[in-house]
């Protein structure tokens, strides 16, 4: 399974070049409802899919998430880190997919701002703006107060 997900992250040319906004040390634990639990991470400029190690790991983010979701998010070949944030932002918010999937941010937004998280904002343009205006993301006090409820859960 490890195999098929770092094959779906790295063979997306959009997906890895927006990995490569993202600051060094900067890590995302991906829990797929099959029982697949993987870290995606970046270090030395470099992105990595490993198993997730409880006892090493400390994401800044947890996403737990049905494989076919990301299957769909990563196998769109999008060619751009514009392209990819817009159609993920589009695959996780439909009707369908926004229920089966639970975030929860590990640290505060400073943090988060520091290694490159919010940089998806402007990446994304407008087309992303337009997707989190329908759920009350308005600015970034709106990301501030929306992280909060994400914050240690």
């Amino acid at each position: 399974m490890i195999t098929n997900f770092k094959e779906l992250i790295l063979g997306n040319k959009g997906a890895v070049e927006a990995f490569q906004t993202l600051g060094n040390g900067a890590s995302i634990r991906v829990i797929m409802c099959d029982g697949c639990d993987i870290l995606v991470s970046k270090a030395s400029g470099k992105i990595n899919v490993n198993r997730f190690n409880p006892s090493s790991d400390r994401p800044d983010l947890t996403v737990s998430i049905p494989y076919e979701t990301v299957q769909s998010v990563f196998s769109a070949g999008t060619s751009n880190a514009r392209d990819f944030i817009v159609n993920s932002a589009s695959i996780l918010t439909d009707k369908d997919n926004i229920e089966k999937i639970s975030v929860s941010a590990h640290t505060g937004i400073m943090k988060l701002t520091m290694l490159g998280y919010l940089k998806a904002i402007p990446i994304g343009g407008s087309g992303l703006i337009k997707i989190l205006s329908r759920y009350g993301i308005n600015s970034i006090t709106d990301i501030k107060r929306k992280l909060a409820k994400l914050t240690n859960r």
